[in-house]
């Protein structure tokens, strides 16, 4: 799954440049109202990628703990990163910061990062902040 972040620059340092919402259901049934149903938010403040469970824990949508965000492209970008870090990792035991594969393309302002295996629901509780990706300039 790809994720693009379009970040707005026109705010204070330490602002939220970027946050959208993803929801995912089977899009065929109407399982939804029985709360097979996923829904997060992710948030972008210029150096971290953080994501935030919207719906309670009792909304099961089985197939959202098989999807991932393997690609991210964040635009808008004036500085090539020194090191990207996946943070999610951290949550395991045994595991430490993983550096993920990163390309600056300075004509389009792009990071575009790969070698992700961040979660869209599985390992989130309900309204905690969970972060995932740490942007090092």
């Amino acid at each position: 799954m790809l994720l693009e972040v379009y970040p707005d620059l026109s705010g204070a340092e330490g602002d939220i440049e970027a946050s959208g919402t993803l929801y995912l259901d089977d899009g065929e049934s109407h399982g939804y109202q029985r709360n097979e149903r996923t829904q997060v938010n992710f948030l972008y403040d210029g150096k971290k990628l953080s994501v935030t469970k919207l719906l309670h824990d009792v909304n099961q949508y089985a197939k959202a703990a098989t999807k991932y965000v393997n690609e991210i492209k964040i635009y808008n970008q004036d500085k090539e990163p020194t090191s990207i870090k996946n943070l999610y990792v951290k949550g395991f035991a045994g595991a430490r910061d993983q550096k993920v594969d990163f390309v600056y393309i300075a004509s389009s302002k792009e990071i575009h990062i790969t070698n992700l295996g961040l979660p869209v629901d599985e390992g989130l509780t309900y309204g905690k902040i969970v972060d995932l990706l740490q942007i090092n300039f």
